[in-house]
């Protein structure tokens, strides 16, 4: 990882300095509003699709299956403790949306934010486990409380990160190819939805397939956890399209917190946000 980082960073800093007065344009977070057709040979358009698809598999099968506690929690689990669980989980992705994640993914850059918000929802899927392993003893309560938390915080990540990851690569494509952005969104869309939704719907049919074939809940769990795991490994290992500018913003970590605590508050005011 550290030489493809250092790999990345020289690129990076080669590509800013021939076009410091040129086309580059960094948005707030940190992803490219336009990219020179010179910077971006044929083969980018099969490259850069290509690392799409490969962050579209890697965060479908992330999601996919920490969706999956969501799902069995309330049958598996005390109802109090559940419902306790889920109030954290649904609390704190509504902060980290709202107030946390944008800032998090403009410090990160949209390829670690990804990584950052895998890391949280394996640990969901780990305190899940934890959780159905303590669940007649008062560490029940606490262990899926916070996994709950790293839960709610990295679902709020995960997508702003996701957001800004696929807007980066559409403003890509769009100039490589000479499409418009819009028709290139919609195709990638498309296919972030495809792939999406096969492994969000195949993880729970795993899960109940699994229990049918007699294995344990904690088994299955601790498997889901392992699978989980690895597209974080893939996409610290994985190198960044050549010709896709995702550096970290030079906006201060908490000037945008602020911002968007500013922002959110000022949400409050419109009568139909409470309708």
């Amino acid at each position: 990882f550290g030489s493809s980082s250092s790999c990345f960073v020289f690129r990076l800093g080669f590509a800013l300095k021939r076009f410091e007065s040129g086309p580059c344009a960094m948005s707030r977070y940190g992803a490219v509003e336009t990219v020179d057709r010179t910077l971006c040979s044929n083969d980018a358009d099969n490259e850069l699709r290509r690392s799409f698809f490969f962050m579209s598999i890697c965060f479908a099968v992330n999601h996919g299956l920490a969706s999956v506690p969501l799902a069995v929690a309330s049958s598996l689990l005390d109802q109090t403790t559940c419902f306790i669980g889920f109030a954290v989980f649904y609390a704190l992705a509504t902060v980290s949306t709202l107030i946390l994640s944008v800032p998090l993914a403009s410090f990160l850059g949209p390829h670690h934010g990804l990584v950052v918000a895998m890391l949280c929802f394996t640990a969901y899927i780990g305190g899940f486990v934890g959780a159905i392993y303590t669940s007649n003893s008062w560490l029940g309560l606490p262990v899926w409380v916070i996994a709950s938390a790293f839960g709610g915080l990295g679902g709020g990540l995960m997508w702003t990160s996701q957001g800004v990851y696929f807007s980066a690569v559409a403003s890509a494509l769009a100039a490589t190819t000479g499409k418009t952005l819009e028709a290139t969104t919609g195709n990638l869309a498309g296919s972030f939805s495809f792939v999406f939704l096969i492994f969000e719907v195949f993880a729970k049919l795993s899960f109940f397939g699994l229990q049918e074939a007699m294995i344990s809940t904690s088994a299955i769990g601790i498997m889901y956890a392992v699978v989980a795991a690895l597209p974080i490994v893939a996409m610290l290992v994985a190198e960044p399209a050549p010709c896709l500018v995702a550096a970290k913003s030079p906006v201060s970590l908490y000037a945008v917190a602020a911002g968007q605590i500013s922002g959110t508050v000022s949400l409050w005011r419109g009568f139909g946000l409470w309708l």
